[in-house]
């Protein structure tokens, strides 16, 4: 019987993803300079496969972070993972397109909108 992954291990993907995508760095780019499969990489950002330590240092060497990045979320003491929501793909795109605005000004708009877009009640005006 196969048991599910241990929430560090899904904590430590889940880091991996978000500094990878930070980055710009595909799966396939990050894949080729560890010299494993892009599926690999899959496997170690769902927390199927469990990353080894000599593989997190040349995660953080190819991604250019350190090791806390990787294991921020965990406690020390018994491997507890802090609550923090998930944050998928697409907002990390967002994210990253949002802090490429230069504009003060645009940002502001864009911000704007995505309030508007979000509201579940128009506020009192």
């Amino acid at each position: 019987m196969k048991t599910a992954p241990h929430p560090a291990d899904l904590k430590v993907g889940t880091n991996i993803r978000t500094i990878r995508m930070s980055r710009g760095v595909s799966q396939e780019r990050l894949a080729e300079k560890l010299g494993v499969t892009f599926q690999q990489v899959q496997k170690y950002e769902k927390g199927v496969n469990r990353v080894s330590a000599s593989r997190l240092t040349q995660i953080c060497s190819a991604l250019d972070c350190n090791l806390a990045q990787i294991f921020e979320g965990i406690e020390a003491t018994g491997g507890s993972v802090a609550s923090a929501p998930a944050v998928s793909p697409a907002a990390m795109r967002v994210a990253l397109l949002f802090d490429s605005i230069a504009d003060a000004n645009q940002r502001a708009a864009v911000q704007s909108l995505l309030r508007s877009m979000t509201a579940k009640e128009a506020p009192n005006a």
